[in-house]
């Protein structure tokens, strides 16, 4: 009987990032796989996980051997600083055979992240993500984000070696790269997942920064968390602060 698995991810925003804290489930015969994310400037899909990327067992690459259906993305229009984001949702089937080590890879597209604002410099610009378990916590498959690469790699474990044709879903945050993406627009975005190509256009619509009391002497400053490192232990982060956007007449103020 085929292997089952299911990994979704719930996300909740705080700004424009991620994090989990629920393991991903999976049995021999049903294997549930289920992060669940939060987010504001930014939190990682497994907040107990980051320290580090796990050696991993030598495999093969095999996108061909993992088909892809119902491919959708839940979210096509969203505000990076009013916490918006959307999620990148598949199912997926192992033909045949696969054994410890081999992985299948998710592509993202220039104007998205994973990461959100998080910054993982200090940790070699590497998310962890939670692993694909299954009812019983056994490890189907570990997953780690490349923030350069925005390339998600789901690796196989041992619990694989002896089972055929695994089948699943995963869900994964998707979250404006500020820096490739500055500007409000019509984007449009090629996701490669598992070595298919699936297009989606995102209208990424940012919020004006200028907010306030609109009378002449009113006061008007907003703020935004754009970077910021959660986990390597420096906790170093950049707001950007807008003060009397408005150019009102302002007396006795202070910051």
């Amino acid at each position: 009987m085929p292997n089952e698995l299911k990994a979704s991810t719930f996300t909740r925003t705080l700004l424009n990032s991620p994090s989990n804290d629920n393991a991903n489930q999976s049995e021999t015969k049903e294997v549930q796989a289920t992060p669940r994310t939060i987010s504001r400037f930014a939190h990682p899909v497994n907040t107990s996980a980051t320290n580090s990327a796990e050696t991993e067992q030598q495999g093969a690459h095999v996108n061909n051997q993992v088909n892809i259906d119902n491919f959708n993305v839940t979210n096509k229009t969203f505000d990076p600083n009013q916490s918006g984001y959307s999620n990148l949702n598949a199912d997926f089937t192992v033909n045949g055979k696969v054994k410890e080590g081999d992985y299948f890879t998710v592509q993202y597209p220039e104007h998205v992240t994973v990461n959100g604002d998080v910054n993982y410099e200090k940790l070699g610009n590497l998310m962890k993500l939670k692993p694909l378990t299954n009812a019983d916590g056994d490890v189907v498959a570990t997953g780690v984000y490349d923030v350069n690469s925005k390339i998600v790699k789901y690796t196989f474990t041992n619990y694989v070696n002896d089972r055929n044709n695994i089948k699943g879903n995963f869900r994964l945050p998707i979250f404006t790269d500020r820096k490739t993406t500055p500007n409000s627009g019509n984007y449009y975005s090629s996701f490669n997942v598992a070595g298919k190509d699936y297009s989606e256009t995102l209208n990424i619509n940012y919020d004006s920064p200028v907010q306030g009391i609109s009378d002449d002497n009113g006061p008007n400053i907003s703020s935004f968390i754009t970077d910021v490192d959660l986990h390597s232990g420096s906790n170093d982060l950049k707001q950007r602060v807008y003060v009397n956007p408005m150019q009102h007449d302002l007396y006795n103020s202070i910051v």
